[in-house]
């Protein structure tokens, strides 16, 4: 695989990292953060469309499970980047 794809596979896994951290982060007041409903926006942005296939299948039961949600949808994503990194990516000669 092409090394800037791995970097942008890693760069995006750091960003997912750090907007599902921030989502309990803020609720507790960690370093004076808000708690804010709005928190898990950017959780939700890196993990569309998965995010709302999985709340439309749970539905009403998806209520605790935002998170896992997220995380799982933040990961596909992650996955769909490194599939088409390998079958549209330059290769490397080495």
């Amino acid at each position: 695989m092409q090394r800037s794809c791995k970097i942008t596979i890693g760069v995006f896994m750091v960003l997912g990292a750090m907007a599902l951290a921030f989502v309990p982060l803020a609720q507790s007041g960690f370093l004076g953060l808000q708690p804010d409903p709005r928190n898990g926006v950017f959780a939700v942005l890196l993990a569309t469309p998965w995010f709302w296939l999985f709340d439309s299948m749970l539905g009403e039961q998806a209520g605790g499970f935002g998170m896992l949600m997220a995380a799982a949808g933040i990961g596909i994503n992650a996955g769909v980047i490194g599939i088409l990194c390998s079958k549209f990516g330059a290769r490397d000669d080495d």
